[in-house]
């Protein structure tokens, strides 16, 4: 094997895009030099720019992952990492950008990959990081109006008997119970001040809940009956069943509940 073709399988796609983006951008990117570390630092300001110099330029045209992370009292920021690869072979591009806890913000990156969609949602909704110019920034796994954002360290889930796990109720004394079981809400949650049901169900929710009542009523009614079967064979199906599925509606309710 020659020399010039040793060097050429060291050259990391880092290597190769600080190169190409150094003479660009200059110290807006820097390779991330911490230990275990790996990829390239992007200033938050450039984020747009680089990115779309790395997919327009170095041809990484597909960005798998956004991922965010808290380095809550080491350093006290969020970081968002991204993994690109070029749809045509070879190994990933890490990426990186950097936001203050306090003011957590970055530019979106749904204008260089639309793919970064529903990353971002999800990185605002559990992290609370705003993506600037996202067409759509709203919560993805949580309900919109949910307190707080909770994959950030410093979040406490509702009637959290400590700031830290084991709790002392559970270790080493062994006295388990949940903190469900004394929460006013049987949930770990907390509900807004202003937080209503009112307007909150779509009216297909409501419908869909109105048949789940009136099935469970049904259901009650005919417990005291002699025989459910009989009944069931002279009735449509009035379920939720009917309502998920409308070509159910003609069968008797006992064949949905197989």
């Amino acid at each position: 094997m020659t020399d010039q073709a040793s060097i050429a399988e060291t050259v990391t796609p880092t290597d190769d895009a600080l190169s190409h983006l150094e003479t660009q951008y200059g110290n807006a990117v820097r390779r991330d030099d911490r230990d275990g570390y790996e990829g390239i630092i992007v200033e938050a300001g450039q984020l747009v720019n680089v990115a779309t110099a790395i997919r327009d330029e170095l041809g990484y045209d597909y960005l798998a992952s956004a991922t965010a992370v808290d380095y809550l009292g080491s350093g006290d920021h969020f970081e968002m990492v991204y993994h690109a690869y070029r749809t045509a072979g070879g190994p990933a591009l890490v990426i990186k950008a950097q936001t203050p806890r306090d003011v957590a913000e970055l530019p979106s990156l749904v204008p260089v990959w639309p793919g970064a969609d529903f990353q971002e949602r999800e990185a605002w909704d559990l992290m609370g990081i705003r993506f600037m110019g996202h067409p759509n920034l709203k919560r993805i796994l949580m309900w919109e109006g949910f307190h707080g954002h909770p994959l950030r360290k410093d979040w406490h889930e509702a009637f959290y008997e400590q700031d830290q796990k084991p709790f002392d109720s559970r270790w080493p004394d062994g006295h388990v119970w949940r903190s469900e079981e004394h929460n006013t809400y049987g949930k770990n949650v907390v509900y807004p001040d202003d937080f209503t049901l009112e307007g909150y169900q779509s009216p297909a929710e409501q419908d869909i809940y109105k048949d789940v009542n009136l099935g469970v009523e049904i259901k009650a009614d005919m417990a005291t009956t002699a025989s459910w079967s009989a009944w069931a064979r002279s009735t449509p199906a009035r379920t939720a069943s009917s309502v998920w599925w409308p070509r159910w509606t003609a069968r008797p309710s006992s064949s949905c509940s197989r």
